[in-house]
Formats: C-alpha cells, structure tokens, sequence
C-alpha cells in the first residue's frame, strides 16, 4: 500500500508540473489553457510517442489509434495525471480492520 501512495504522489506531483507548466507560458489567442497529454509527450520525448503510434498501428486494428488512443491523449495532462493520481491514492488507502468476534 505504501507503494502505491508513492506512486500516486508521482502522479500528483507530475500533474503539480503540468499545470505550473501550463499556466507559465505566455497566452496566445486560439491556443487552449490546458495542454495535452499528446502536446507535452511530443514536447519531452517524441521518438517513443511515434514508437507507440507505430506499435500500436502495426500490433492492432489501425481504427485503434486514430480515434480510440488519439482521444485518451487529447486530454489536458494535468487532468489525466491527476485523476491516476486519486486512483492510486484510493488503492492505497489504509483500510479500516475489521474485528470479528466468534462466541
């Protein structure tokens, strides 16, 4: 469980990034608030982006990237990094013991 309260403060703080990183830079007209996932994987490391495009083209149907996969990485990072963040905080969560006594 602490592993994954770990994990999930990984999330967190990648997300903290995101925004920080989203609010920082200059405002253009027609340019979203929120980036996305998709803008800031291309921007820190575009080889394995296009590595993943072309997996994912060659090993499945290529109806999987263009709609399914292209729409998950439209999502503003900070949104998706943040919702794995509470996913793992919630699987980690203590969980209440429970006392059963047997007469």
């Amino acid at each position: 469980m602490l592993a994954l309260r770990f994990i999930a403060s990984l999330f967190l703080l990648g997300a903290t990034i995101a925004l920080t990183a989203d609010f920082s830079r200059p405002r253009r007209p027609n340019v979203p608030m929120l980036s996305s996932v998709e803008r800031h994987w291309s921007e820190m490391a575009p080889q394995s982006l296009a590595a993943l495009q072309r997996t994912v083209r060659t090993r499945t149907h290529p109806i999987v990237w263009d709609p399914v996969a292209r729409s998950v990485l439209a999502i503003p990072a900070a949104v998706t990094l943040g919702a794995l963040a509470a996913l793992f905080f919630y699987l980690g969560r203590r969980r209440r013991r429970v006392e059963i006594f047997v007469n």
